[in-house]
């Protein structure tokens, strides 16, 4: 797989649910996520932050760290991460899903 691109499988989120004790059905549930206002179940969030910190190789100290959630992540679905460098110490991330930024 790409090194900029992931992804997050159902049975990954509901191991996840398990381990987290976030047993939120919106999560993990068919039908629950089918009726939801995303019309389908989302990825926790910590899980794709995890995933994310995984794939940039995440070690250096920050003073900070912001992360935005605009939509609910899809499982199954490859998430494109772009990095966009705004000075010698600043870079930020944009997650992409669906050719629409769902995180940064």
């Amino acid at each position: 797989m790409h090194p900029n691109i992931f992804s997050v499988k159902k049975f990954e989120g509901t191991s996840f649910a398990k381990f987290s004790g976030d047993n939120n059905i919106i999560h993990i549930n068919n039908i629950a996520g089918h009726n939801s206002i995303y019309g389908h179940n989302i990825v926790h969030g910590v899980l794709i932050i995890l995933k994310f910190f995984k794939k940039i190789q995440f070690k250096k100290n920050y003073s900070h760290i912001k992360i935005i959630f605009l939509k609910g992540f899809k499982y199954n679905s490859e998430i494109k991460i772009r990095k966009i460098k705004k000075n010698k110490y600043k870079f930020f991330y944009e997650l992409i899903q669906q050719k629409n930024i769902y995180a940064s």
